[in-house]
């Protein structure tokens, strides 16, 4: 797809797909980036403005309108129009050929539950809050959660809830889990609602300090719930570098750019201390 002057281009970016423009759009100047989540989210919401963020790049580089509009899911046939897509926060399908965005899901997952072993010292019952089941990136990372916790005997894995990223669920299923299993030591999540769900849960029962939680992303309450020393730490993907490079890789390719195969847009991990260096003697 080519750009053509004086013509109104669609990009439009769901849950985790990009899609560009395609045929027959009105002759309207400028540039039209629609943003469609695939739930409402906060973590979309950083998403929507990374993408904002770069529609303001564009706009100040090319002198062109450009605007963001923010929907709720639609369906489209993109890839049959010849339309470009890029995937972000997923895996791709194996059969299309386009670009993904975002951080290493497994890598991610392993950063957390490492952090979790290390501060349970290898000992103890821990859960995994597996967000949304069907979701490949919220698969990916509970079967490597794990995969990490299987090096370690003395670790055993005694739930795994499916919150399917909500946090009141994922409190409710936390609640449930720990009176279930007195003996927990620790959680770690796989989708972005599932730490503050926990937190929350945690608090509610007074386990402060004694159930740890490793989570995911960088949302204001979780950082909140951190700096309260509810939630140890986290493991972010960077949703606003996500909605950032994803309007832009499709805006290079609609001037003729060659897609590539991914963009890693690198993992966050707040809230750990580094150690600190013992001080030199005088």
């Amino acid at each position: 797809m080519r750009l053509l002057p004086a013509s109104l281009h669609a990009l439009i970016i769901s849950g985790s797909i990009l899609i560009g423009a395609g045929k027959g759009e009105a002759a309207t100047p400028g540039l039209r980036f629609v943003v469609i989540p695939k739930v409402t989210h906060p973590w979309f919401e950083a998403v929507h403005g990374g993408a904002k963020a770069a529609a303001q790049m564009i706009q100040g580089q090319t002198n062109t309108p450009v605007v963001i509009d923010y929907r709720p899911p639609a369906k489209a046939e993109a890839e049959r129009e010849g339309i470009p897509i890029t995937v972000f926060d997923s895996e791709p399908p194996a059969d299309l050929p386009m670009t993904s965005i975002g951080a290493n899901f497994c890598q991610q997952a392993q950063i957390t539950a490492q952090r979790l072993a290390n501060l349970l010292g290898g000992q103890g019952e821990v859960a995994i809050m597996r967000g949304v089941p069907t979701a490949p990136n919220h698969a990916i990372r509970a079967e490597c959660h794990r995969k990490l916790f299987a090096n370690y005997p003395g670790i055993k894995v005694v739930a795994s809830p499916a919150d399917n990223d909500n946090v009141e669920t994922a409190q409710q299923l936390a609640l449930a889990t720990m009176q279930q299993h007195p003996q927990l030591k620790g959680w770690v999540v796989s989708d972005a609602g599932g730490g503050i769900g926990v937190g929350h849960a945690i608090q509610a029962l007074g386990k402060q300090g004694s159930v740890q939680v490793v989570a995911l992303d960088d949302l204001p309450e979780l950082l909140d719930l951190i700096q309260r020393g509810v939630v140890d730490s986290t493991a972010a993907s960077r949703p606003i570098s996500q909605g950032y490079w994803s309007v832009l890789t499709l805006w290079q390719q609609s001037l003729g750019a060659p897609p590539i195969q991914r963009i890693d847009t690198g993992i966050s991990v707040l809230g750990v201390t580094p150690p600190r260096r013992p001080e030199r003697s005088r």
